[in-house]
């Protein structure tokens, strides 16, 4: 896939790309996680095998960072089962932005965010500059928040949704599923399975998990894009949060 892009268009994903880091230090996010977990051996986190730390971009947003080296979503080490333990760590995390947050949301969120105003995201090689896995946690964008409730009629149990209206001008496939799934299920796999045929599409594609509002056993959005040099996608899933975190309605 990579050699279906052409030299401007890396440029214009590198330049666009919400990179953790400077692209000149492409392995500081492991460095940082395997230091984090040399002072903290004991967090949950670290004995699971990640870091979960503050980014430098965002009020709130923090990354979860395995302290083994893996490239990103392209690395077939991510098709072990045991590598979904990344997005449910993510998940759970989430914690951390109410940690920061919660002294300044209103009375009625009582220190916690919505689980629908929350988003997880690994972009492709194409937009990211670091070359470790770093799943993002933040606020998600609130015209996304407001195109994922119009459609959230339309989902079928264990069916994939090709959201018409495309998100940020980029066309997603969507699926649902709840957070006990999440938990039990490798998201990396799930969408290599997609294109089984093609299992190199891994590294072209991003991965984001937004929360559905409600008490829906399926309240957890699974939204799948992958490159289009025709449409400057860069399948840089991260489009889809906001690290303002305006959704929250607190002025950040």
């Amino acid at each position: 896939m990579k050699t279906l892009l052409t030299p401007l268009f890396l440029c214009l994903c590198l330049a666009g790309a919400a990179g953790a880091s400077d692209a000149s230090e492409p392995s500081i996010l492991l460095t940082l996680a395997q230091k984090e977990c040399a002072a903290h051996p004991d967090q949950e986190s670290c004995k699971n095998g990640y870091a979960v730390i503050k980014d430098r971009a965002g009020a709130f947003q923090y990354l979860l960072i395995p302290t083994d080296p893996v490239t990103g979503i392209e690395s077939p080490a991510l098709l072990d089962p045991r590598a979904g333990k990344y997005w449910s760590g993510a998940w759970r995390a989430r914690s951390r932005l109410d940690a920061l947050a919660g002294p300044i949301l209103p009375p009625d969120m009582h220190g916690r965010i919505p689980r629908e105003d929350v988003a997880l995201a690994v972009n492709s090689p194409f937009a990211r500059s670091q070359d470790q896995l770093h799943i993002h946690i933040d606020c998600v964008d609130g015209d996304v928040q407001k195109a994922l409730r119009a459609v959230a009629d339309t989902f079928e149990p264990g069916k994939w949704l090709s959201l018409s209206g495309g998100l940020k001008s980029h066309w997603y496939q969507a699926t649902r599923l709840s957070e006990a799934e999440l938990g039990q299920t490798n998201l990396f796999r799930l969408v290599a399975d997609l294109r089984p045929d093609d299992p190199g599409l891994m590294g072209a594609t991003t991965i984001v998990v937004v929360g559905a509002p409600g008490d829906d056993a399926a309240n957890l959005y699974v939204l799948v894009d992958r490159v289009d040099p025709t449409n400057r996608d860069a399948a840089n899933g991260e489009e889809l949060m906001d690290h303002g975190c305006s959704v929250l309605g607190i002025g950040q």
